[in-house]
């Protein structure tokens, strides 16, 4: 059994025997495993295009991750890290809240980190993260995904996905204030042109 699950069971068993939760939060860190990616500069064009790549590891079950986890299975090992946070959830203590509170896509000099950061963002607001936190964020002359004028904190709640007919090509993310008419909008190239 793997070290989060036997983890949820216990917890779930302490509530079950105390009447009293006491995780709120499954909270794990990641960090994209390829060389070059994460908390490293933007490097060239192969790493960016990893990088951007790389995003997939948050959910996508198609996706092999690029790094040495592909070596931990014949064939390959998708990562689908929010997808199987839930299932953990589900399975062993339902109810927990899912966080990843450490974790960077590298290259926050450049407009490419900027894009990573962006549709990390997007994802977590799609999957239904509940909080995230980025590890060392960008100092305030570096590109970021969000206009400097929308200072308010972002939740799970305030993301909503975009269809995009190009989804290999293009991620497109809407976020709206459910207290405000505020609404922001994002798209991210995700070509590499």
């Amino acid at each position: 059994m793997p070290f989060v699950s036997w983890y949820l069971q216990q917890m779930n068993a302490y509530e079950q025997q105390n009447g009293r939760r006491i995780l709120d939060y499954l909270d794990l860190h990641y960090y994209p495993q390829a060389g070059g990616v994460a908390l490293s500069s933007e490097g060239g064009a192969s790493t960016q295009a990893l990088r951007l790549r790389s995003t997939r590891s948050l959910w996508d079950a198609s996706y092999i991750d690029e790094s040495w986890i592909s070596d931990t299975a014949p064939g390959g090992e998708a990562v689908r890290l929010i997808p199987r946070m839930r299932d953990w959830v589900n399975s062993y203590y339902p109810g927990t809240k899912l966080a990843i509170t450490e974790y960077n896509w590298g290259g926050l000099e450049s407009i490419n980190g900027a894009l990573a950061q962006a549709d990390a963002l997007g994802i977590f607001g799609r999957e239904g993260l509940d909080m995230a936190t980025l590890w060392a964020p960008p100092s305030s002359i570096q590109p970021g995904p969000l206009p400097s004028a929308y200072t308010g904190i972002m939740t799970a709640q305030d993301m909503a996905s975009a269809i995009s007919a190009w989804s290999g090509k293009l991620r497109a993310k809407r976020a709206c204030r459910l207290c405000s008419s505020a609404q922001l909008r994002q798209c991210a190239d995700r070509s590499g042109n």
